[in-house]
């Protein structure tokens, strides 16, 4: 097979690598018309102050390596960021007025650090930063732009702290107690330092703490757990020790909570089940679960913005982009969608399809496949994600648009370890790493040129 490769300026697969991206686009929960985005106009990744009123972004870091993620304060005051110069993921917490200003190193008494997490209560007078060292995981609470106030100090995978909405409660996940890779939660007094609660559900469990609620003197915690196999949302209230079961009813696949509305009424959730995104809103009070339209694709993030949700999507055939859409039934016609962040167009991309094949273990394993115009055979770009504890969705891929372009057809598996086809396919590789992946590739090599 001869391969002629378009080496020009303007080649399609070059343009696509050079298509604005946008990792990270999130607005202020305290005041929506603030957001911050992670873009790269210049070519190299930056966070801005974005106005989500006018469009405008106004560039507030200036790496020499690039940042791809930073921490919006709840006010919309401060964008909070690792400020990184030599690329080695070694530091200061810095943080830098949204409105414009100099930027400010957090902890200018403290060497150099790793971090993890940095979160500011909704009042804006404590901040939490986990950093990690050769001694472990060090969850640190402060007082915004002042001193430490207590440290958390653990030698097991840890992060926190998330702030309840009066600033009064803390939340940490740690690994402490599992000795494994699957996380119970703590919570603490934020006025004495003091662990006052803890929740887990035993051997081969594993909870994520996702968000307080937001209104003042509600002190229940959304979390999930995965005792059913898949991740399942539940509140806890870690001073009282209830605990609330969300029911989705028949609901397959892994469940990701990303918001809670200011009023308290009404979550916001994805669900990911074979690689493949919905999306959900939950009432808490009429307890009735709303799917809501969707285009497909990856969503990397989701929040409430009034009546509305912010998504940041992309898929196959379409960079990411930060869109606001009307809560519409997934069948109702019509819904208001404006695209609020976007890059320039880009050649038209071939777009992935979902396949299943049977893999290691006669169990059904999960592909992306694209294909070039034809009728093919077709040589095949064979793709492995990273993890194993990873999934691939449906997303922009430049690489694999470069394939197609040159008459490769390209595909990628989810095979086993991979996420959302419940805890026995993750967990099944533990202890015997690469044997049921490769099998997995093999299955699928082998099944494509039967076809």
């Amino acid at each position: 097979m001869g391969i002629s490769i378009d080496t020009s300026t303007t080649a399609p697969w070059k343009e696509r690598y050079r298509a604005q991206v946008f990792p990270q686009a999130i607005i202020a929960p305290g005041n929506p018309g603030r957001g911050l985005a992670a873009t790269d106009p210049d070519g190299i990744l930056q966070l801005h102050a974005w106005d989500t009123e006018t469009g405008a972004l106004q560039r507030r870091t200036d790496l020499a390596t690039g940042i791809r993620r930073g921490y919006l304060s709840p006010s919309g005051d401060w964008i909070y960021y690792h400020h990184d110069t030599r690329g080695d993921e070694i530091g200061h917490l810095y943080r830098v007025p949204w409105a414009g200003g100099t930027a400010e190193n957090v902890t200018p008494e403290m060497a150099e650090y790793a971090m993890l997490t940095c979160t500011e209560s909704q009042d804006g007078k404590l901040l939490s930063l986990t950093h990690a060292d050769s001694e472990g995981f060090h969850i640190q609470v402060r007082t915004a732009g002042g001193g430490p106030h207590f440290s958390v100090n653990k030698k097991s995978m840890s992060a926190g702290m998330d702030f309840s909405a009066d600033g009064r409660l803390g939340i940490l996940a740690t690994t402490e107690r599992s000795g494994s890779v699957d996380f119970s939660l703590e919570a603490y007094d934020m006025e004495s330092g003091d662990r006052i609660a803890e929740l887990w559900d035993g051997v081969g469990t594993t909870m994520r703490a996702i968000m307080f609620s937001p209104v003042a003197r509600d002190e229940r915690l959304l979390a999930t757990t995965n005792t059913g196999g898949f991740a399942r949302p539940f509140l806890w209230n870690p001073r009282t020790g209830e605990r609330t079961p969300i029911d989705l009813g028949e609901i397959s696949g892994e469940v990701v909570p990303w918001d809670w509305s200011q009023d308290g009424r009404k979550l916001l959730m994805t669900v990911v089940d074979q690689a493949l995104f919905r999306l959900f809103v939950y009432d808490l009070e009429s307890l009735e679960l709303t799917e809501t339209a969707h285009d497909g694709g990856t969503i990397a993030s989701a929040q409430f913005i009034g009546n509305d949700v912010l998504l940041l999507t992309s898929d196959s055939a379409h960079p990411w982009r930060a869109v606001r859409r009307t809560v519409i039934g997934r069948d109702d016609a019509g819904g208001r969608e404006e695209t609020m962040l976007r890059g320039h167009d880009v050649p038209e991309a071939a777009k992935w399809r979902s396949a299943n094949f049977t893999g290691a273990r006669e169990e059904t394993v999960h592909a992306w496949i694209a294909t070039p115009p034809g009728n093919g055979p077709f040589p095949t770009v064979v793709h492995t994600h990273g993890g194993p504890s990873a999934i691939m969705t449906d997303l922009y891929l430049p690489d694999a648009q470069a394939w197609i372009d040159h008459g490769f057809a390209f595909c990628s598996i989810n095979y086993h370890g991979s996420t959302t086809f419940g805890a026995d396919f993750k967990n099944c590789i533990n202890g015997n790493l690469g044997e049921l992946e490769t099998q997995d590739v093999a299955a699928r090599i082998v099944n494509g040129r039967r076809r």
